[in-house]
């Protein structure tokens, strides 16, 4: 998915990226020395290239019409509640820096609309559920 060239995939880099570093945390206490010896080597190499891109990934994500602020909140409360508001805020930040030259009257907001259980691409299924419950919406897009 992510090496595809046949079809926009960036909206889809910020999810695959954030499973595997949920995978690797979820295996750093592995009883099988193999598995802790690769998991460690893998977590340098995530931190070095995480830190080089996940702004404009995280930015690709908020793009996406399905995913919003709203999952990127999700994946980092997983990850580290703690930090999570202020990840959050470094993201906007940057999309302000971005788009500050082109922003306009916001008066006219969409309205939300039902979406298919079924089209919910695998993975996704747990930040929908979040999401309906922490604003509400039963089962509408936010």
């Amino acid at each position: 998915m992510i090496s595809g060239s046949s079809y926009p995939t960036a909206n889809l880099y910020f999810m695959q990226v954030w499973a595997i570093k949920c995978w690797l945390r979820d295996h750093e206490d592995s009883s099988d020395l193999v598995i802790c010896d690769m998991v460690e080597d893998m977590n340098e190499i995530y931190e070095k290239y995480w830190e080089e891109f996940s702004d404009i990934l995280a930015i690709a994500a908020v793009f996406d019409p399905r995913l919003k602020f709203a999952f990127l909140e999700f994946c980092y409360n997983i990850l580290d509640p703690s930090t999570s508001k202020s990840k959050l805020a470094h993201v906007r930040k940057k999309m302000d820096q971005l788009f500050g030259g082109y922003k306009k009257d916001t008066s006219n907001v969409a309205s939300t609309s039902q979406f298919s259980r079924r089209n919910v691409p695998f993975g996704y299924d747990g930040s929908y559920t979040y999401f309906s419950q922490k604003n509400g919406t039963n089962g509408k897009c936010i």
